[in-house]
């Protein structure tokens, strides 16, 4: 889990997918896909977030139920121990969430039957979705509880993305870019020199993966160092090598977790004194995930 708690430190957004301009980062179609969930969440309800990152989709919601007002009991997991300074001033709901920080999902600190809602926005299923894990999440469901979970889906517009960053980064790092910068960083090299020399390493990269979206962002980054001081060079390009490098694992996971509805339907068919339905999601006409809802009967 190093990738996510260097990635949670880096980001100033409270999803990790987040977009400019929507205050918990989520494209609007999303919002308002977990909006007209938590409608039916009812007072005092008791709500767990899993998996629940720098906290988006929990604030979403008690943000939400506030609007009503309802006064729900909620509560955020993750098994990484994120800081959540920044989260809490930016946040006036932050201090109406419980936060429970550190614990894997095999060890978490609740009684069955504890809470009457389950949510998770592209969590759970890296702790492995399998009969297991949804036997003991169920546990923790009271009788007419509820989950929704929104999941990667392994043909959604975010898999091929992850596949195409990868590409773009692999290429960077096969292409020698690292060794010739750092040893023209410890010459002193003239700026004009890196740039040119940038610009036709990334062309070239470009010639090969034609369209890849990921490219010009990364070519950004390696022109910030020519711009930095120079005897912060060689230490920013180490921490650029290793930021790519927990990109790649980190996109390398979210492939692998990714889930499939067929395979979803037959997993959840196995429980008995449940309803489910796993339905895709879409956003601006492409696929972006699976929406699991499980109710406990």
């Amino acid at each position: 889990m190093k990738h996510w708690q260097s990635f949670w430190q880096q980001t100033s957004m409270v999803s990790s997918f987040g977009r400019e301009g929507q205050r918990y980062g989520y494209p609007e179609t999303i919002e308002r896909f977990w909006r007209r969930v938590a409608v039916n969440f009812n007072n005092e309800d008791s709500v767990l977030d899993i998996a629940c990152g720098k906290g988006a989709l929990a604030l979403l919601i008690a943000n939400e139920c506030a609007q009503t007002p309802r006064a729900l009991d909620i509560h955020a997991t993750d098994i990484v121990e994120i800081d959540l300074s920044d989260v809490g001033n930016a946040f006036e709901e932050f201090e109406s969430i419980t936060w429970t920080l550190g614990y894997s999902l095999d060890a978490l600190p609740y009684e069955k039957m504890a809470f009457n809602h389950l949510v998770s926005q592209f969590g759970v299923e890296y702790a492995g979705f399998d009969e297991s894990l949804v036997g003991k999440l169920l546990e923790l469901v009271k009788p007419n509880g509820t989950i929704n979970f929104l999941v990667h889906s392994k043909d959604s517009a975010i898999s091929v993305d992850s596949a195409s960053g990868i590409r773009a980064i692999e290429a960077v790092f096969n292409s020698g870019l690292f060794l010739w910068l750092y040893q023209r960083f410890c010459e002193n090299a003239a700026s004009q020199q890196i740039y040119d020399y940038l610009d036709a390493t990334f062309n070239s990269i470009s010639s090969e993966l034609a369209g890849n979206s990921w490219l010009e962002d990364i070519k950004k980054s390696f022109m910030n160092l020519v711009d930095a001081q120079k005897q912060n060079q060689v230490l920013l390009l180490d921490k650029l090598a290793s930021n790519l490098e927990q990109t790649v694992s980190r996109l390398h996971q979210q492939i692998k977790v990714a889930l499939n509805t067929e395979e979803l339907k037959v997993l959840l068919g196995n429980f008995i004194n449940t309803h489910f339905e796993v339905t895709p999601v879409e956003v601006d006409g492409a696929r972006f995930g699976i929406h699991i809802y499980i109710k406990k009967l």
